[in-house]
């Protein structure tokens, strides 16, 4: 017989005071200063502090781009103010952010200039580091051509032997180059044919691995497609249950590249376009999982998973209200936990993409979205729903209603404090708790909340008579 932590209630209570667990997150906030483009894009990088390093493009109207910078705090309630890592450009991709080595460098693409002379006029990628608070422009371009400009975005990773990495598409070429120095020919013979989209780069936690994941819409062969890129190159597969042949799947946007922390670099995607009723997540390795939507599907372009601890993922979506939500799965990527409504930062909201990291525990969400007639980057932090469930209800010998309720985070049991017609008990390890109710309690039903530091508060309706 599983054991449950048990208390008699004795009183009706006519009033509930509901329990949170955590002070409420503020819903969103606005990152970048000035309104930008439906195919703008974060780079973004966790320290070891906890710390959220956050560099977007910025440019204010038809003027040049500046490459911005901002931090989150550990918490994730302050925004540190902006600052510049390079900038004026006339062009620019969208960034991307590593520690390499415990320094922070950026990567992107871009030309500077239009002069000749001027060597940022070539549309190579660059880097910059971040020492004393003070961002430091590489003298020379990474790579060996000039074709990153013509990319939406770099992405970047860092190899286990602290090599970064960097890949990028310019929809006939899927290239990578490895390094900061420029060396010599960057891999660009990667991919299944024409064309290629959204690449991402990412590192297989176990097995030290680095993948490049991608969108193709080549004939024939339309879907989301892997490839191990180092320590050797291995061959090109398509992602689980992928799009096929007759597929409509499409995408411009990055494509996440999450290391789950028990292995795989997992991506998040739709089998049809311009939205779907089921998400997908898929791994190099592993298990996948599909979320159902119903009837509310989601954005195609508008996907993410992020990886947390324990083996968890996080899934986060927008749809064509401009809503955004967000659900994190269990430890073994078998079943997806209790579903968070993000809202939106404006009544009228259109989604164009979003980026996060949950890699501790609450998930940072970086939504791209329009706001009437201005596009911004806001941020939002989630935290993870508790789930509550009734076990068992009956009557004892005395007429009493015994109520066996588990809290659990995605079926995994949590030993959270339940509160149900004020009263409150911790359940015990395996999630469970008792209660027992005297018959004279008059009312009909009765809300049970439980709360745990570090998820949202999760409810479920107790009939009592």
């Amino acid at each position: 017989m599983p054991l449950v932590r048990s208390f008699s209630i004795a009183v009706a209570i006519a009033a509930l005071a509901l329990a949170h667990s955590t002070a409420a997150y503020a819903g969103w906030n606005r990152v970048s200063e000035h309104s930008g483009a439906n195919l703008d894009e974060v780079g973004m990088a966790r320290d070891g502090a906890g710390v959220l390093h956050v560099a977007y493009r910025d440019r204010e109207g038809t003027g040049p781009y500046t490459l911005r910078y901002r931090t989150l705090s550990a918490n994730g309630r302050t925004w540190s103010t902006p600052t510049s890592i390079v900038g004026p450009w006339v062009g620019m991709t969208n960034p991307d952010l590593e520690l390499v080595g415990g320094t922070l460098h950026a990567f992107w693409g871009g030309q500077g200039s239009t002069d000749v002379a001027d060597p940022t006029s070539s549309g190579r990628a660059w880097y910059a580091t971040l020492a004393g608070g003070t961002w430091t422009q590489s003298t020379s371009p990474m790579t060996y051509r000039a074709t990153p400009y013509a990319s939406t975005q770099v992405s970047s990773a860092v190899a286990s032997d602290g090599t970064p990495w960097i890949s990028w598409t310019i929809t006939s070429q899927l290239a990578i180059h490895a390094g900061l120095a420029q060396g010599s020919e960057d891999e660009t013979n990667l991919s299944v044919g024409c064309c290629e989209y959204a690449s991402n780069i990412g590192r297989d936690a176990a097995t030290g691995d680095l993948y490049v994941v991608w969108y193709s819409n080549v004939s024939g062969a339309n879907g989301y497609y892997s490839r191990r890129i180092a320590p050797a190159l291995g061959d090109v597969v398509r992602l689980a249950s992928s799009a096929g042949t007759d597929a409509t799947a499409g995408r411009n946007k990055r494509l996440a590249a999450a290391s789950r922390t028990t292995g795989g670099v997992y991506s998040a995607y739709c089998d049809t376009y311009p939205t779907c009723s089921k998400l997908r997540v898929a791994g190099t390795s592993g298990p996948s999982l599909v979320r159902n939507l119903g009837s509310k599907p989601a954005l195609a372009e508008a996907s993410w998973v992020a990886a947390a601890p324990q083996g968890r993922m996080w899934l986060v979506w927008g749809d064509y209200d401009g809503r955004t939500w967000a659900v994190r799965s269990n430890k073994a990527l078998t079943r997806w936990g209790a579903l968070r409504s993000l809202g939106k930062p404006a009544a009228s909201t259109t989604t164009w993409n979003v980026n996060a990291d949950g890699t501790r525990g609450p998930l940072d969400v970086i939504l791209n979205a329009s706001a009437g007639s201005n596009i911004y980057q806001y941020h939002q932090r989630v935290l993870p729903g508790l789930s509550l469930s009734i076990v068992s209800r009956r009557r004892d010998s005395r007429g009493r209603l015994v109520v066996t309720l588990r809290a659990n985070d995605a079926g995994d049991p949590v030993a959270a404090r339940v509160r149900l017609l004020g009263t409150s008990l911790t359940a015990r390890s395996n999630g469970l708790v008792r209660f027992t109710i005297a018959s004279r309690v008059r009312s009909r039903t009765a809300i049970a909340v439980a709360t745990r530091s570090g998820y949202a508060a999760g409810r479920v309706a107790v009939r009592l008579r």
